[in-house]
């Protein structure tokens, strides 16, 4: 598992594009290669923006795609949970007082 974590932040955006473009030394080349082998994820990715026929708006769709995202991330509202301990002191209260209702029951039945 962390071979695919690795790899994957060993190659940057410019990379991959520079490989899909056939821009990189071989050497260059070779390295996005074992990228590839050890990351289903980045090579997913190779694979989505080769089949794509403008590979010269790749950039700016990747871009737009990215931008829209930030948006999306920061637009969600942030639900705010119950804390537990919060919640569980509620609890805790309730309970205490169905015992000591319960209690003054029992020793009422008892006199």
């Amino acid at each position: 598992m962390s071979t695919k974590n690795t790899s994957y932040n060993k190659v940057s955006e410019e990379q991959l594009l520079s490989y899909i473009n056939g821009k990189l030394s071989a050497e260059e080349q070779y390295v996005i290669e074992q990228a590839l082998e050890n990351d289903p994820f980045l090579y997913d990715a190779i694979e989505g923006l080769s089949d794509m026929k403008n590979k010269e708006n790749i950039a700016l769709l990747t871009n737009q795609i990215n931008l829209q995202l930030a948006k999306q991330i920061n637009l969600k509202p942030k639900n705010k949970p119950i804390k537990f301990q919060q919640f569980s002191w509620y609890i805790a209260v309730f309970l205490v007082l169905i015992i000591a209702v319960l209690a003054w029951y029992v020793l009422h039945l008892m006199r």
